[in-house]
């Protein structure tokens, strides 16, 4: 356990002895404000050196945990605990370093030479004939790949050089050793260097010049031979990539996108080299998705939608995705200076929606694309902040793709003198939305600018747009001809624009790439293309009049080193002027009517400080929200979209408006796909709508009880189907809500019918604990959909397949199936079955005879199926009056947890309500012939009560087998914890008993509910030694 000084992503290391009696899968969980990480280390190799397992997002001042459990898939092997290093450190002590320096230099260790960090990573020098700055680098390759078993290669990246000021020589080389390469170095050449000219031509530089493929006695590759054979030698290839003193192919080597393109292409040649090699087809990791949108779409619910990556037939990008990552991520700091991202959640489609999300809150998304070959590179980062209606009036609009040599950061090193280097998370780390989004205390929804330009989403669905430019340039295109067209669409029809950025001008208006949006839409003139100034002062009559002067020099963000000087034009007035430097209008405003217009000759968010950038924000919304939040808002609170129930739910809901409320109207709408009943109107075809008496055809309105909170009670006779419900506000002034707000749900009266079990049936012997039990679906069954709980010997599971396996021991057994659906209703039970699991004869050599057992020393087992919750295995969710739910809206790790009771902030049901969920678990006696069991349950809890003590929270251990009122509570409290906090019960006094694990709420009714979401359960029973 640890506490770091400051929030941010750490790197950790782990040390520990390789040996051939380690574990294969040394289990680590690292414990980081995103959730809890589980990795897997192979402790059998790579020792004796800083092993990387990860980079995960930590709180400042808060504890980390970091746990490395003795379970393992490989009985008796050892497990290795030993040293865990937080970050890459720095380099401050010559301790153990071999060196002729006097002093450290007091840098980051990952900047060091080769010949200082490979001892820093364990590597002896005194261990090899001779030792240098050259041949450190193979020889620490060598050693790590020693005995390993592994297939590696050895790529060496250069850049090559001639005299200083080299107008001569240009273009790629590559090298392996002349007298001694390795086996493959040769075929590793071949694929490397091909696929470098090919994509350097195709991507960069048609003419690129091909210097050829050649071989020299180069140290570097010499020793990546070793006499004692392949086990011990390395393939390898030296890369001399350009010529850093040759001006163009320096310009290469200084810009990311070359970078890029070049490791790509390293990359793409070692598949290629293993391809030949293994003779397989391999995969090649896609390209990131693109069109990436997040939108609010229902009360507690965001949809992201996105495009999949490119691909093409020259070679140049990525394969297929056959998958997607979706990340979410939250606030760690309250400045909103670091985003912290939890377990990606697997997607299938190039869509997903999020549900339970709570409401005013921001959530953060990124997505990655994945195939066999691995995972790309994710998009930009996108934000969305949930509102009351579940709909949103602004949107952000995600411009800045820019990254290039001229955006390298200026850095003054005491020995190096003047550098510029290329960090490229602060050069455009794609999260710039994350400034924006922090500031906009508004409901707000984002896209990428690919997803607008190419009409994926409409400007036309909000008011008010932000659009982030940052030091999007010429090359980039600040705005193409469609992205003008979209936002000329939307000034046109009345919107508001808030549009920043350091180039615009120099692009559209300089370089004539938009002169005509420039002047007449964004209303400016450009006068010139470096204010050579950080600072700017408020205008008299302005919209920031009253606020001091700020700087737009935020030490976390890139540098807005040419920040365009304006003019007003067309109407447009100076809201803030440079100070200083060269002078000049800095940002114009403009209106009429709705139709407004804010723009910076700078970004927005390089404005140094957070409450300054909040403070800038608000007065930019306040001037162009004019036309925004004169319409009323309406949301429904309950059901909840896509609710499935066998009971009429409550319709109820909110409703806000400036000019106050007049009422709330709603629709009723049955949408099949049964006939509706229209009294004298005889029976009618979906969709109906409710007139308040009978279904009718057509639309109708009724008048809600109640405006600010409103209900309709459902109280007629409802056919078993699909029905969508929308609510409408009025306000005094005769003024509806434009967008009404809907939702779906599935009524579903009718029982599955009951299944046929098909194996193992009559009596039959399986062989092998590990049974496999298989049963037919229900007979023709359309309501809601299908889970099944299965019974064997009385012990329960609930699955969503039509076949489970199960370990069962030797012995009679006699099984059951249930079908449920979700709306609550069940199906009979099939009848009982019976089989027999015969047992198996291990016949052991005499010298094993009497062996102690080595289960009864230290081995450990979680018993819980899906502790986590990510599936909808091996929970039964208890058909009570207010029945526990899966939720995605506070987990403690991964994508889901579960709810039980009354949500945080939801409403108290009327009477006393029990929420519960079960999981039944068969206890081991013993652990090995001579040992007793310890059991130990542990679960991570967040508790919501208001403080009734009429209110339970609880956990229940039901002894199965022991008879009626066998059941004791182990944990009760009604309990605010203000964040998740870990529960620890014993559970060692039902060691050799069938239990039901029951984790359950109980409301009284009083209005004051209480809640409780779990997550990350574990039963673990782990053996120990008896004297």
């Amino acid at each position: 356990t640890f506490t770091l000084p400051e929030s941010g992503d750490y790197a950790l290391y782990v040390w520990y002895q390789a040996g051939a009696d380690r574990v294969p899968d040394a289990r680590y969980a690292v414990h980081h404000a995103g959730g809890v990480t589980a990795v897997s280390v192979d402790q059998r190799v790579h020792g004796s050196t800083w092993r990387y397992v990860g980079t995960f997002p930590f709180r400042a001042g808060q504890p980390a945990t970091v746990t490395l459990s003795n379970g393992s898939a490989q009985p008796g092997a050892v497990v290795v605990a030993d040293a865990l290093r937080v970050g890459g450190g720095t380099f401050d002590d010559l301790t153990g370093i071999e060196t002729s320096a006097t002093y450290p230099p007091d840098k980051p260790w990952w900047e060091m030479g080769a010949y200082y960090y490979v001892q820093h990573q364990g590597l002896d020098p005194n261990d090899w004939p001779y030792f240098n700055d050259v041949v450190a680098r193979p020889m620490y390759a060598r050693w790590e790949h020693a005995d390993t078993g592994e297939e590696a290669v050895y790529i060496a990246w250069h850049s090559n050089g001639y005299n200083g000021n080299n107008t001569l020589y240009r273009g790629t080389e590559s090298y392996i050793h002349s007298f001694q390469p390795v086996t493959g170095s040769d075929r590793l050449q071949y694929w490397v260097h091909q696929e470098l000219i090919h994509d350097i031509r195709l991507g960069w530089d048609p003419a690129w010049t091909d210097r050829g493929m050649k071989s020299k006695d180069l140290g570097e590759l010499r020793e990546l031979w070793d006499d004692r054979g392949p086990a011990y030698s390395i393939p390898g290839v030296l890369l001399e990539i350009a010529y850093h003193d040759n001006e163009a192919d320096a310009n290469a080597l200084k810009d990311p996108r070359f970078a890029l393109l070049a490791a790509r292409a390293v990359y793409q040649g070692i598949v290629k080299y293993f391809e030949e090699k293994d003779g397989v087809d391999l995969t090649l990791l896609p390209e990131p998705p693109t069109h990436l949108v997040a939108r609010n779409s229902g009360v507690g619910r965001v949809t992201l939608s996105w495009r999949p990556p490119p691909t093409d037939t020259a070679g140049l990008l990525g394969d297929p995705a056959t998958g997607y990552r979706l990340y979410v991520g939250s606030l760690a700091d309250g400045d909103g200076s670091f985003v912290t991202w939890g377990d990606a959640i697997p997607v299938t489609a190039t869509s997903y929606t999020l549900t339970g999300l709570e409401t005013d809150r921001l959530y953060f998304f990124k997505v990655t694309a994945t195939n066999a070959g691995g995972e790309s590179f994710p998009t930009p980062v996108l934000a969305v902040r949930t509102g009351p209606t579940g709909e949103a009036a602004y949107l952000l609009v995600q411009g800045f793709d820019r990254i290039d040599r001229f955006a390298l950061l200026p850095e003054q090193d005491p020995v190096e003198g003047d550098n510029l280097r290329m960090f490229l998370g602060r050069m455009n780390g794609y999260d710039t939305i994350i400034a924006h989004a922090v500031a906009l205390t508004r409901p707000f929804d984002s896209a990428l600018n690919e997803a607008v330009a190419d009409g994926d989403l409409s400007l036309g669905l909000y008011p008010v747009v932000d659009w982030i430019l940052g030091e999007e340039s010429t090359v980039d295109q600040t705005l193409d001809d469609a992205e003008q067209s979209a936002l000329t669409a939307f000034l046109d029809g009345g919107g508001a624009l808030f549009l920043s950025g350091s180039e615009v001008g120099w692009d559209l208006e300089a370089k004539g790439n938009g002169q005509d949006f420039y002047r007449n839409y964004l209303r400016a003139g450009y006068v010139g293309d470096d204010a050579d100034t950080y600072a700017v002062l408020p205008t008299a009559g302005g919209i920031f009049a009253g606020m001091g002067g700020f700087r737009f020099d935020e030490p976390t963000a890139y540098d807005a080193d040419f920040p365009d000087q304006l003019s007003a034009l067309n109407g447009s007035t100076a809201a803030l002027t440079y100070d200083g430097g060269n002078g000049g209008v800095a940002a114009l405003q403009y209106a009429d009517g709705c139709r407004r217009v804010v723009y910076f000759g700078f970004p927005f968010e390089t404005i140094a400080g957070a409450a300054t950038r909040a403070t800038v924000m608000a007065r930019v919304m306040d001037f162009l929200d004019e036309c925004v939040s004169q319409a009323p808002q309406t949301a429904i609170t309950s059901p909840v979209s896509g609710l499935a129930t066998n009971r009429p739910p409550t319709f109820g809901g909110t409703a806000l408006a400036v000019n106050g409320l007049q009422r709330v109207e709603v629709q009723i709408r049955y949408e099949g796909p049964a006939q509706c009943d229209g009294g004298t109107l005889g029976t009618l075809a979906p969709p109906c709508t409710w007139d308040g008496s009978r279904w009718m055809t057509g639309t109708v309105w009724l008048t809600a009880t109640g405006t600010a909170a409103w209900s309709y009670p459902l109280t007629m006779a409802l056919p078993d189907g699909s029905y969508r419900l929308q609510a409408r506000a009025w306000d005094s002034t005769g003024l509806s809500d434009t967008s009404p707000a809907q939702v779906t749900f599935v009524y579903d009266t009718i029982s599955p019918t009951a299944v046929t079990l098909i194996t193992p049936t009559g009596g039959i012997t399986v062989t092998g604990e590990a049974v496999v039990f298989r049963w037919t679906e229900p007979l023709s069954d359309t309501g809601s959909p299908l889970r099944y709980r299965l019974e064997v010997d009385g012990q329960g599971v609930t699955t969503t397949a039509t076949a489970y396996t199960m370990t069962v021991p030797p012995g009679d057994h006699r099984w059951r199936v249930q079908a449920l659906d979700a709306a609550g209703n069940r199906a009979p039970w099939s009848p009982e079955a019976s089989f027999v699991v015969g047992a198996s004869s291990v016949y052991l050599p005499l010298v094993l005879r009497d062996y102690p057992d080595p289960s009864a020393i230290s081995a450990c087992q979680d018993l819980i199926l899906n502790g986590g919750f990510e599936s909808d295995e091996g929970w039964l969710i208890n058909d009570t009056s207010y029945p526990a739910t899966y939720t995605l809206a506070l987990v403690h790790s991964g994508s889901r947890a579960m709810q039980i009771g009354v949500p945080a902030g939801g409403d108290d049901p009327a009477g006393t309500t029990y929420s519960s969920v079960d999981q039944t678990i068969p206890l081991p006696a013993t652990c090995g012939s001579s040992a007793s069991c310890t059991i130990t349950l542990r679960y991570w809890a967040y508790l919501t009560t208001q403080d009734d003590a009429g209110d339970l929270q609880y956990v229940i251990a039901v002894d199965l087998l022991g008879g009626e009122g066998n059941w004791s509570f182990v944990q009760t409290e009604a309990s605010n914890s203000d964040g998740w906090v870990e529960r620890t019960v014993d559970l060692s006094a039902y060691a050799g008993k069938t239990i039901a694990l029951r984790f359950g709420v109980k409301n009284d009714g009083d209005g004051r509910p209480t809640g409780m979401v779990i997550d990350d359960v574990s039963l673990e029973v782990c053996g120990q030694v008896v004297k």
